[in-house]
């Protein structure tokens, strides 16, 4: 299956009670919101479902997005569930808050690369993932968009194996799993708001951070000595695209194919967009004095068992079985 013959599909017929909308008077303006920065690749890709969507409704749909809503994921999902915003874009990490099986994404070194986690989107991890979303949050995924891989930027290196990262402070989303993630390879893993980075690194409060490269180009972190670039590719989490169910359900069944197509259009052309950006990001940090490198991965992955079962005994038999069907696929 093409990944946009699945995003077209992602919109099975589901029932609950969502959060607010704007009703069916016409036309009909959606909000749609994230809580990242404005250069961001998703928030391009945002920019583009938001034209194609009033392309494909004769102007019926219209679509305001909206950047750096809230000072978080959570914050946007609270908004969401009061009925301040219709349609939101949040990283699996933040969606598990609310739907636990979405830490299925958040397991490090699980997914090979990018193919491996839209195939697993397409199958029954995927399924699964919507049914428990409309189930425990009263929310339609309707998309992802690709965020890359994650690997590690300090200011201090070469990190090849485990041991380079033994003492070393980075910087983490604030996520369990991320500080463990972290810890297991070898570091403290630091959770710490995106905004404080950059301060933190200044200071000597972090000795480096994570993240896909694009974001640590638009990040400067750079400037503050953090200049090498260690791809451990430890977590490929995606950022997953979202309707309240309120909102949807008062929409037609034409303007629902509209939404479905445009969303499915546009997630696929920004997952073709990042790649081309990424290589451009990475280019872009050699250039000003980036240093990169391979790392042992096989080292790095082979100490993550006790997380793996911590988490097992945390989310229970389901999750286990979901991990491990999605290893080996």
């Amino acid at each position: 299956m093409t990944r946009g013959r699945f995003l077209v599909g992602l919109l099975v017929a589901v029932a609950g009670v969502g959060c607010g909308g704007p009703g069916l008077s016409r036309p009909v303006t959606i909000r749609y919101a994230t809580s990242i920065e404005e250069v961001h690749p998703t928030v391009t890709a945002m920019k583009r479902f938001a034209e194609r969507l009033e392309e494909l409704s004769g102007g019926e749909l219209r679509v305001e997005v909206r950047t750096r809503f809230g000072a978080n994921g959570h914050e946007l999902l609270e908004a969401c569930r009061q009925g301040q915003i219709d349609m939101g874009v949040v990283t699996a990490s933040t969606l598990a808050q609310q739907v636990p099986l979405a830490n299925i994404f958040t397991m490090p070194f699980l997914f090979r690369d990018e193919a491996h986690l839209a195939a697993a989107m397409a199958d029954e991890p995927g399924r699964r993932l919507r049914e428990e979303a409309r189930r425990v949050a009263g929310l339609r995924i309707t998309g992802f968009y690709t965020a890359g891989m994650r690997s590690i930027t300090t200011q201090g290196g070469p990190i090849r194996r485990p041991e380079d990262l033994r003492g070393l402070k980075i910087r983490v989303m604030e996520s369990e799993m991320m500080v463990e993630t972290l810890t297991a390879m070898g570091a403290s893993g630091i959770p710490m708001n995106y905004g404080e980075i950059y301060g933190a690194l200044q200071r000597g409060e972090l000795d480096g951070w994570e993240n896909n490269a694009n974001t640590i180009l638009n990040a400067r972190t750079i400037e503050t000595g953090c200049n090498h670039l260690a791809w451990t590719r430890h977590l490929a989490m995606p950022d997953l695209a979202f309707a309240s169910l309120g909102f949807y359900e008062r929409l037609t069944r034409t303007q629902r194919a509209w939404l479905e197509q445009a969303m499915a259009e546009t997630t696929a052309e920004q997952g073709e967009q990042w790649r081309r950006n990424e290589a451009e990001a990475v280019a872009q940090l050699e250039a000003a004095g980036m240093r990169c490198n391979e790392v042992e991965r096989e080292a790095f992955a082979g100490r993550m068992q006790a997380l793996y079962e911590r988490a097992f005994l945390r989310q229970g038999r389901e999750f286990e079985e979901l991990f491990l069907l999605i290893r080996e696929m």
